[in-house]
């Protein structure tokens, strides 16, 4: 058995199909059981839509209804390129000064530079512990008295965020961390920073905090 199609139906139950089909219509229904709940949920629907059409919502509903919504908007959501840092400047390729005969550093600091921004970075390992502090700060090359405020900024390795904030007003931020491989900086695009910023840490030469060393008694 050849059962009816959807839009036949809806066109019947809505008195728009021609005299022929809906006889034929008519005569399947009436031997055909899955073509007739078909077509009582389609006449039911229709009956609704037939309902709202003639109720008109009242004015206030539709301007509280408008209201809630703007007030519930997401935020603006900028597209940016993503671009890539390059590292310019590393102070572990500085050589050390004359009598200095720590081979381990504390503090490290590297420039990064993104199309009109540079990322100025200063790592810092924690004394005594395994932990690292990131402090930096972005500047806009272009407009160097007016620094990118509030761009959210993420630490992460591989597909693990190990830490995240926003940048102040005067384009600084600071992270906490423990070591871990695979390290890219990310800088998202807003209203002050005009591209999602990529800064690969992962490619920056190995170097181990200072290590404890036991005396001897």
């Amino acid at each position: 058995m050849t059962h009816s199609k959807i839009g036949q139906l809806a066109d019947m139950v809505r008195g728009v199909a021609a005299e022929k089909d809906q006889a034929e219509m008519s005569a399947h229904l009436s031997d055909c059981r899955t073509c007739r709940r078909t077509e009582e949920i389609l006449r039911k629907i229709a009956g609704l839509a037939a309902w709202d059409a003639n109720h008109q919502v009242p004015a206030y509903a539709v301007h509280s209804a408008r209201s809630i919504f703007a007030l519930q908007q997401p935020e603006k959501v900028y597209f940016f390129p993503r671009v890539m840092g390059q590292l310019i400047y590393d102070s572990f390729k500085e050589p050390l000064p004359a009598g200095l005969r720590a081979r381990h550093r504390l503090t490290r600091h590297v420039l990064y530079q993104a199309g009109d921004y540079s990322m100025d970075l200063r790592i810092e390992h924690q004394q005594g512990t395994t932990g690292v502090t990131l402090v930096g700060q972005i500047v806009d090359q272009g407009h160097p008295d007016v620094p990118p405020a509030e761009v959210p900024v993420f630490l992460v390795s591989g597909e693990k965020i190990l830490a995240h904030c926003c940048s102040n007003v005067f384009g600084e931020f600071q992270l906490e961390y423990e070591p871990q491989r695979h390290l890219h900086l990310y800088l998202q695009g807003n209203k002050d920073l005009q591209g999602n910023v990529e800064l690969p840490l992962d490619r920056l030469a190995a170097e181990e905090p200072p290590r404890r060393t036991k005396r001897k008694h």
